[in-house]
């Protein structure tokens, strides 16, 4: 469902195995942008910081709108670096960001596990539209369309942006000819690829969509052999989801998981202790193998400037009823990519 039929196939998630071309030249581009080196870069990190800044903003005028706040702030973060866009910061959702929402909702849907008969019997992806019981092949083209949306739109605005630069660098006397940035757009992921490549083809212009595209998910594995788990056998090619959610509410090695009890994470001396591998949930959250999230590196440090900044900047309590007694925030989960359903409101103070 997700990748034929809604077409996330194309992107570094769903691409060919490891070894495959395609997939090493995914890994390449993102190495070189978002990798562990890059991602220390003054340059990055300010940015990444400006980020947190219009988010505080954004918490101290309508905390009520919190939620919203802190899911636009890191799709903000992603336009910019893919696609050097900036949110205006008068608007209240960006509707390129509402695309990428959009597309991903799409694809946390499609890729649930028994959520879609033609996952089990792919046969049945030769159904036409019409016949009886192929909804999904109408949701899947809707999807489809939500996913052309987010491959199509940011890129023309990167190839507009670019040709504009490059009409206004040569109408202004001003600049000398043959500059370097010449016909650049604000740096990007995109912009530094179309760059490299001069005048690509459709194919590179394809990839290039497809491997912005996936700045936005990380994604399942495909058993390359055959092997046995628990008295389970799973043939070679089955597709395998590692529950994260899961493995980071097990009471083995989290206890009391629903808690909130940072100082399960220091020693008896009260300095934060190491974690091994299978026990470190900033970790964990990403993935594991070749298919491990390759913005790791970037998003650990956007939290990280995230939580500092807020911390450092409000006074964080709980909201209280008409009769002053505190509230409790009741939260609740749902979805394959796991959002928050419903909520009560926090309460934010004042600046310090």
């Amino acid at each position: 469902m997700a990748g034929e039929l809604v077409g996330w196939n194309r992107g570094l998630g769903y691409s060919p195995g490891p070894h495959s071309p395609r997939f090493r030249e995914f890994r390449r581009l993102f190495q070189h942008s978002i990798g562990p080196r890059k991602a220390q870069e003054t340059a990055l990190l300010s940015m990444q910081e400006r980020s947190t800044t219009k988010l505080l903003g954004r918490l101290l005028q309508s905390p009520d709108d919190f939620m919203t706040h802190v899911r636009q702030s890191p799709g903000e973060l992603i336009l910019r670096l893919a696609y050097g866009y900036k949110v205006a910061t008068e608007q209240k959702e960006d509707p390129l960001v509402k695309i990428a929402e959009e597309a991903m909702q799409g694809f946390s849907r499609a890729s649930e596990p028994g959520a879609f008969l033609v996952d089990t019997i792919p046969q049945l992806k030769y159904l036409p539209e019409w016949f009886p019981g192929a909804g999904f092949k109408t949701t899947a083209r809707r999807m489809r369309k939500d996913l052309e949306r987010l491959y199509n739109v940011p890129y023309e605005f990167v190839k507009d942006q670019m040709v504009r630069r490059t009409i206004r660098l040569f109408h202004d006397p001003f600049i000398e000819r043959g500059h370097q940035s010449l016909g650049k757009a604000d740096d990007s992921f995109v912009s530094s690829y179309l760059l490299e490549k001069g005048t690509p083809s459709p194919g590179e212009e394809e990839l290039i969509k497809a491997a912005a595209a996936s700045l936005y998910s990380g994604l399942a594995h495909r058993l390359t052999q055959g092997d046995v788990y628990r008295g389970y056998y799973f043939p070679k090619g089955t597709i395998v989801w590692a529950n994260i959610w899961s493995m980071l509410h097990d009471e083995k090695v989290y206890p009391e998981p629903s808690q909130f009890r940072p100082e399960r994470y220091l020693d008896s001396r009260g300095a934060l202790r190491t974690l091994d591998r299978m026990e470190d949930p900033a970790v964990i959250g990403f993935g594991f193998g070749r298919r491990i999230c390759p913005g790791m590196f970037l998003a650990l440090n956007s939290v990280f400037i995230a939580v500092a900044m807020i911390l450092y900047v409000f006074d964080i309590s709980k909201t209280q009823d008409e009769n002053g007694q505190e509230i409790v925030p009741e939260v609740e989960y749902d979805g394959f990519i796991s959002l928050v359903q419903t909520y009560q409101r926090l309460g934010w103070a004042a600046l310090k």
